[in-house]
């Protein structure tokens, strides 16, 4: 047998707890980066959204919007249009001719 086998061995056992220390050590370490940093992109995509939702928000106001108002007129004007065709051409047809010709007293 070898002398101080137990020694040795116990060394062994002492630098192999000592690197499984410092392994979780920095694997704690990089885990609290990795979210660190996660934290800083998701923080940075936030402020983005909302520098981005407050950018398109002007642009709704000032060019969406008088184009949407100028839209719903146009439609309204159409449908009030079409709603006068329907309107005339339901009329019976001697009332639509004494609407055309005025009877004078």
């Amino acid at each position: 047998m070898e002398p101080n086998l137990d020694l040795i061995l116990l060394a062994f056992l002492h630098g192999s707890f000592i690197a499984c220390v410092l392994l979780l050590v920095i694997s704690v370490i990089l885990t609290g980066l990795l979210f660190a940093l996660s934290f800083g992109l998701v923080s940075i995509v936030v402020n983005d959204l909302y520098n981005i939702s407050l950018l398109s928000s002007f642009y709704f106001e000032s060019v969406i919007e008088p184009n949407l108002e100028l839209g719903f007129t146009l439609v309204v004007c159409t449908i009030l249009h079409c709603a006068v065709g329907i309107i005339v051409a339901s009329t019976p047809f001697w009332l639509s001719l004494s609407v055309r010709f005025p009877s004078s007293k």
